[in-house]
């Protein structure tokens, strides 16, 4: 195997989890590099689509459910223990280390600001899924640009079940469009990648 190929399927290992298509030209050079790029681009990235959707939840009203919160929050921690296992599996000097580690910890702390934001929720008004599915449907057109917005795309879908005072068949009809279409979708690019993988 050529050095080109070799670097070309790092690459697209570490595009799986970034929240961009591609990654630096010099991604291969130092132990601890990689791990620096997915904390800015992949943490950085998913810190600031879920401030937006944070905002949105709170308007929305959606913050009244304790369950809701929790979940989010939940969910929302995942990015950042990710990044921390990575950090400390590949570091290659106590700066990159504490650089790092420092952002894991804004980050973790940006995640749990549901936590503060229930204790003054608002309350969810009569169009509150269909203003959950309208923004399923902006990150699944952005997902076309940075595929792994389909996941969250898909996710925010889902919860929008009962969040609609009236759930007609045009609504049902929608949210299952806007679950199975982003999950098609990054179904398709991680295959796309795995046959990359395999060389074939």
């Amino acid at each position: 195997m050529n050095s080109s190929s070799f670097l070309l399927r790092i690459r697209i290992v570490f595009a799986t989890i970034l929240l961009t298509s591609s990654l630096p030209a010099f991604a291969d050079q130092t132990n601890g590099v990689l791990a620096s790029v997915f904390v800015i681009l992949g943490l950085g990235g998913f810190t600031l689509v879920n401030l937006a959707l944070q905002l949105l939840f709170y308007f929305n009203g959606q913050y009244n459910s304790r369950r809701f919160v929790i979940t989010h929050t939940s969910l929302s921690l995942l990015m950042p223990l990710i990044a921390a296992a990575m950090v400390l599996a590949d570091n290659s000097s106590t700066a990159y280390l504490t650089l790092n580690l420092g952002l894991i910890i804004i980050a973790a702390a940006l995640a749990l600001l549901p936590l503060q934001l229930k204790n003054s929720p608002r309350r969810s008004g009569p169009h509150a899924g269909w203003i959950m599915l309208a923004a399923a449907a902006v990150l699944s057109l952005l997902s076309l640009l940075a595929w792994p917005l389909s996941v969250i795309a898909a996710i925010l879908a889902w919860f929008t079940v009962n969040r609609q005072p009236q759930e007609n068949r045009l609504f049902k009809s929608c949210r299952w469009l806007l679950i199975l279409l982003p999950a098609g979708w990054c179904v398709y690019k991680l295959y796309y990648i795995w046959q990359l993988l395999l060389g074939s």
